[in-house]
């Protein structure tokens, strides 16, 4: 892809930069090896590569879920600084 100095003015202009003209032709060179290098990257075949494929494995080091028929809401209650009806009472986050 080709970069003109027209093209990078008017980048710059939507960014609100003032780029001097001397700027403009060291940007527009920048921005041309940038895209050369965007374009090497699309020639490189990812055919065998899987989209979840990771570097390191990685593996859960948690324990497993559990189901248990406790009820323990009434233990988890007494720790809260105030409780009603079975439910924490906290602070009003919003006001009306």
């Amino acid at each position: 892809m080709s970069i003109t100095k027209k093209d990078v003015l008017y980048t710059a202009d939507l960014a609100h930069l003032n780029v001097s003209e001397a700027e403009a032709d060291k940007l527009t060179s920048e921005m041309e090896s940038i895209m050369n290098f965007a374009d090497m990257l699309s020639e490189i075949d990812f055919g065998d590569v899987h989209p979840h494929d990771q570097a390191i494995k990685i593996q859960n080091v948690f324990r497993d879920d559990v189901v248990t028929n406790q009820n323990n809401s009434g233990a988890m209650l007494a720790n809260a600084p105030k409780s009603k009806a079975g439910c924490y009472c906290v602070p009003k986050m919003i006001e009306e």
